[in-house]
């Protein structure tokens, strides 16, 4: 059993020592691998000429692999560098919050997945996108190129898709993946879609979740699916009539703690909502729209919503303590939503229980899976 701040900050520290090693190991290789020798030398100097030549005409000259390799060794994803940067400010400041949320995850592959999640985004603000070659994403690599090589075989046209009985459109592929072969929203046996559920889907894309989750829960069920922006809103409709769906209902507002106008900054994990009465994005709680529809229950939240989860977790606090729903919730976008969700849906209602998985290639799709 780790003393307090143990497994935390030991695995910050071994994380540090791993990226200078790698840092170091990299400076040894540029120096032996300068161009001293005159061979390399005359190689170097005829390629700069080349390059200067065309580049009098707007063109320069790279491989293939030097240019992957740039990418892969300098580029950083402001997103990611930007979530990264709040975690290690709240690794810093508060070792303990993550040790207590450690100490509280189910089983050893959640725990392993949330020390992979600290060490990758440590690295990730030192290193950028070389984070990856210290600490892979927890998946079975194989078996995601498998993957995108059956949604490439499914496309029909440009951006659709014959997905099992369905034809879904989508401008993202990855999406698709990720809810129909992945199947990222799913803990076998632990936190899944059922049979007459009744779902709410937050954060609705184009409904590749949404299509999947109607899959699953049968005409007797019923998913609820929020989607603000207009433009996939309108995808999300075509799909729905396109295969006939008959046990979705759809809702063109965001999920929040508040009613209310928004303006939407950004887009994708960046984004993030601010007043505004005189934009069109509306939103409201959960608590609000189930005591509004009705709702005789609600079995599953699922939410993956641009950073916005802890507002819209805070606006189902009475959703969540009638209903006790099994949550599937995003918990990558903010830094601390890591610890900060769990902690959340603890005070809310101390009976669940929780399990982490890591369900992508890169930095997105970390989810936390939590069950009464």
């Amino acid at each position: 059993m780790p003393t307090e701040k143990g497994t935390v900050i030991e695995t910050l520290l071994k994380t540090f020592e791993e990226i200078e090693s790698l840092l170091v190991k990299e400076k040894n290789e540029n120096a032996i691998n300068m161009p001293h020798t005159r061979k390399a030398w005359c190689y170097w100097k005829l390629r700069k000429h080349i390059n200067q030549a065309l580049e009098k005409m707007g063109l320069h000259i790279m491989s293939s692999k030097g240019f992957y390799d740039l990418q892969r060794y300098f580029s950083r994803d402001p997103y990611a560098l930007a979530s990264s940067s709040q975690l290690l400010k709240e690794l810093i400041r508060s070792p303990e919050r993550f040790e207590t949320i450690y100490n509280l995850l189910q089983d050893d592959e959640s725990k392993d997945t949330f020390k992979w999640f600290i060490k990758y985004r440590v690295a990730y603000v030192c290193i950028g996108n070389r984070a990856s070659m210290l600490y892979p994403p927890p998946i079975d690599f194989s078996l995601w190129e498998r993957y995108l090589k059956d949604i490439e075989a499914a496309k029909v046209e440009k951006d659709l898709y014959k997905v099992g009985s369905y034809v879904i459109r989508c401008a993202d592929p990855i999406a698709l993946l990720s809810s129909w072969s992945e199947e990222a929203y799913r803990l076998k046996d632990i936190c899944e879609p059922r049979k007459g559920d009744l779902i709410i889907d937050g954060g609705a894309f184009q409904g590749d979740t949404t299509l999947w989750f109607s899959n699953h829960i049968g005409p007797e069920g019923k998913v609820y699916a929020f989607e603000p922006f207009h433009e996939n809103y309108e995808v999300l409709m075509e799909n729905i009539c396109r295969n006939d769906i008959k046990n979705v209902i759809l809702i063109q507002q965001a999920l929040y703690n508040k009613v209310g106008a928004f303006a939407m900054i950004g887009r994708g994990q960046g984004a993030s909502l601010v007043e505004n009465e005189t934009v069109a994005i509306k939103a409201l709680t959960i608590d609000e729209f189930t005591q509004l529809h009705g709702c005789p229950r609600i079995d599953f939240i699922k939410m993956d919503i641009e950073g916005a989860e802890v507002p819209a977790l805070e606006g189902a606090t009475n959703t969540i303590k009638k209903f006790l729903p099994r949550l599937a919730i995003s918990v990558y976008h903010n830094g601390s939503d890591i610890v900060t969700i769990p902690e959340l849906i603890k005070s809310i209602e101390p009976s669940y229980r929780f399990y982490l998985r890591h369900r992508s290639n890169s930095w997105v799709d970390t989810i936390l899976y939590a069950v009464p």
